[in-house]
């Protein structure tokens, strides 16, 4: 955060600490695409929408923009450090797409395979990739133990 200039400044004497606005080292337009790649991070969950309209309620909206900025770089040092990918939940659609996972695994026990394939097609449409093959191999797993 500090290299990109997005640190709050730090004054210290004594035992008291100051912190200020942010320090500005970094290049102007790396800030400047931040802030604007901040709104589709922002719009991603509805845990970091809610973060910055609180932020924004009592803070104003560019320091709620600049916790936002820093509160990215965080989750992205961290992601390169770990090597792992973003994996945020939002519970709310998670919740929706175990449930209805469950309902449509009760249905493919009874099902033909001409059915099969087309109900396997729908959920292709309706889920991302990576959830379609989790669904995929389920479903395969459920279809030969019946």
């Amino acid at each position: 955060c500090s290299y990109l200039g997005i640190a709050p400044k730090t004054k210290e004497s004594n035992k008291k600490i100051t912190y200020g606005r942010i320090n500005k080292k970094g290049r102007k337009l790396a800030r400047s695409f931040l802030s604007q790649v901040i709104f589709h991070f922002i719009g991603s969950s509805e845990y970091y929408e809610e973060l910055y309209q609180q932020k924004k309620k009592s803070r104003g909206t560019g320091k709620a923009i600049v916790t936002m900025m820093r509160r990215l770089m965080v989750i992205i040092y961290h992601m390169l450090k770990k090597e792992q990918p973003f994996n945020k939940i939002n519970r709310r659609l998670h919740l929706a797409k175990m449930n209805d996972w469950l309902k449509f695994i009760k249905k493919v026990k009874s099902m033909k395979e001409e059915d099969f394939q087309k109900w396997e097609h729908d959920i292709h449409l309706k889920y991302d990739v990576e959830y379609k093959e989790k669904i995929r191999k389920k479903l395969i797993m459920n279809k030969k133990s019946a």
